[in-house]
């Protein structure tokens, strides 16, 4: 599984079918959903613990992704 970013945000490599969890340094949980056609995720700035099935890693977004509110 490999988690890329870039100004649309993160996108998941290998990771079709997949539960995503996103969850913020404090541990609470931001979102959950199955991974599809290796959808991007948009996420504010902050650090986050990103789950993919049975992956887990940290992940500082330190800009806003585009398209995100």
């Amino acid at each position: 599984i490999n988690i890329s970013f870039n100004a649309n945000g993160l996108s998941f490599d290998n990771a079709e079918g997949m539960p995503v969890s996103v969850y913020t340094s404090a541990g609470q949980l931001v979102m959950h959903h199955t991974n599809y056609n290796n959808e991007i995720l948009r996420l504010p700035k902050g650090l986050y613990v990103i789950r993919v099935g049975n992956t887990a890693k940290k992940v500082v977004m330190s800009w806003r992704a585009k398209g995100y509110n």
